[in-house]
């Protein structure tokens, strides 16, 4: 996907080696040269996990249903493929994304078509499917690169962004991906993917809560997580990078629709905590928009300047 607008942009004022012609080669520069792996697995090492095995994406040996064959620890680490189907939709996982997007106004004709960076077991992926949306996912993994096909979506490897070129989406969809991003390299990113937004679409993006230690135990618990991320760093990587931060809040709570537990945490302490870290911000925090009640938090930004 090439670059686009970036002269009109306040992020062009970044100098041209930090504005590469995609954002797999931000990431890929960002690396010390003796981190850098070329060919099929050059992707995987952006994000320091390493494969059993290399394979071509394009082989059809290439599955996570079959252990060890294109799949990578980190996979099997999560519990992708193996312990939960692919493309798995659960009645509380869709209520949580309709909460989630509630607030978003995307396009001038509501969300239409949607790109999603990273969409790991794909839950996402299927929850676009049930809206009929018409919907785009790129991943690291070959492996889930391969059952992403086998479902039929139209996927791809992150490494191929320029099979998105001259496309553009009312939504992008970046569900924990920027933590994995060394920081150097995340205005490159973000700048890549605005330039394949429509006009009046929108970026939603999750990512652990570096304000609050509700956030520490899923910012540290992965490995592959190499950047903190809290408000003001936020709003800093959206000014470098030309984009405008319309609302920045916790993720949604679970409800009733993933379990009994759930709802009755949502509706018990989840008010409390809120009220709690209300208190706390307003005596340590006065005048900043910290969120400090979630583990994850939501950003949503647009291009600078665009219409609301």
């Amino acid at each position: 996907m090439k670059l686009s607008g970036i002269a009109d942009s306040p992020a062009s004022t970044l100098p041209a080696s930090r504005r590469p012609r995609e954002w797999g080669s931000a990431l890929r520069a960002s690396l010390p040269s003796s981190s850098r792996v070329s060919g099929p697995l050059r992707h995987r090492a952006i994000m320091g996990v390493q494969s059993r095995r290399s394979s071509r994406i394009e082989s059809p040996h290439v599955s996570n249903d079959e252990p060890g064959s294109g799949s990578s620890d980190y996979v099997e680490w999560k519990g992708w493929v193996d312990q939960t189907p692919f493309g798995l939709l659960s009645a509380g996982e869709a209520a949580y994304f309709t909460s989630e997007l509630k607030d978003v106004r995307a396009g001038r004709d509501g969300i239409r078509d949607v790109l999603e960076i990273g969409y790991g077991n794909g839950s996402f992926l299927a929850y676009c499917r049930s809206k009929g949306w018409n919907i785009t996912g790129t991943e690291l993994d070959p492996g889930l690169v391969q059952a992403g096909i086998d479902s039929g979506y139209e996927v791809f490897a992150a490494d191929r962004m320029d099979r998105l070129a001259g496309r553009t989406f009312d939504l992008i969809a970046v569900f924990d991906v920027l933590e994995h991003i060394p920081q150097e390299a995340v205005p490159a990113f973000l700048i890549e993917l605005s330039g394949a937004l429509r006009e009046g679409g929108r970026m939603i993006f999750r990512f652990p809560n570096a304000d609050s230690w509700l956030g520490n135990p899923l910012q540290n618990g992965d490995p592959t997580h190499v950047t903190a991320i809290g408000y003001l760093k936020m709003t800093f990587f959206a000014l470098q990078s030309g984009l405008e931060v319309v609302a920045f809040r916790g993720a949604r709570r679970h409800g009733f629709a993933t379990s009994v537990a759930n709802g009755v945490y949502s509706l018990v302490a989840g008010p409390v905590i809120a009220v709690s870290a209300a208190v706390k911000r307003a005596l340590y925090f006065p005048g900043l928009p910290v969120v400090l009640s979630t583990s994850n938090v939501v950003c949503i930004v647009r291009r600078a300047g665009a219409s609301r």
